[in-house]
């Protein structure tokens, strides 16, 4: 794994997490090793759960997870759904997404807990987080700041040059002021 600059986990059923926890538990020091070595891992979705210390199903049968921090998570019958809005620490814009998930979160600290507008988790160059995709497409600054991360651990010297395509900073303005309204209640 450590070959490989980026290391991305989208979202899945379930059922399938299970599935892809099973393929990936063999693997957990490959995994540890990459990010030894500054490769970037980006979980979203459910996946995001992978990176805990274990999960906890409907049923009550918990799994190890790959431990790189010290969350648990508990699968609940209540689903949670909705555009967000959140902070990442390593930008200054919010970052937008849809949340699609039946889980709590444990033992992480501030964040992932109703009222508080961060989400997710930050550890080096490892993110997770509950949003799903497009998450790169929807939030260039966030965009902007993994394409350094990955140009930096090819070249020390890496300097991003911006991009002259207002669009996709445009859609991102838009949907942040649509969500914005409907959460204010505008």
């Amino acid at each position: 794994c450590s070959q490989y600059d980026f290391i991305y986990l989208g979202a899945g059923m379930e059922s399938s997490q299970k599935a892809a926890l099973s393929d990936l538990l063999p693997h957990r020091g490959e995994l540890a090793s990459a990010i030894g070595q500054g490769s970037v891992l980006l979980f979203t979705g459910n996946a995001f759960e992978l990176l805990g210390s274990s999960i906890t199903d409907a049923s009550g049968r918990e799994y190890p997870a790959l431990g790189f921090s010290k969350f648990t998570v508990q699968e609940t019958d209540a689903r949670i759904t909705g555009d967000v809005i959140c902070q990442c620490t390593q930008i200054k814009e919010p970052v937008v997404g849809f949340v699609n998930k039946c889980t709590l979160i444990k033992g992480m600290g501030p964040g992932n807990q109703a009222g508080d507008p961060r989400e997710g988790l930050c550890l080096g160059n490892v993110f997770g987080t509950h949003l799903t995709g497009p998450i790169l497409v929807k939030n260039p600054s966030f965009l902007d700041y993994i394409t350094d991360l990955l140009g930096k651990r090819q070249q020390p010297q890496f300097e991003l040059s911006p991009m002259d395509n207002p669009h996709p900073l445009r859609a991102y303005e838009i949907t942040l002021q649509e969500l914005t309204k409907r959460r204010d209640g505008v």
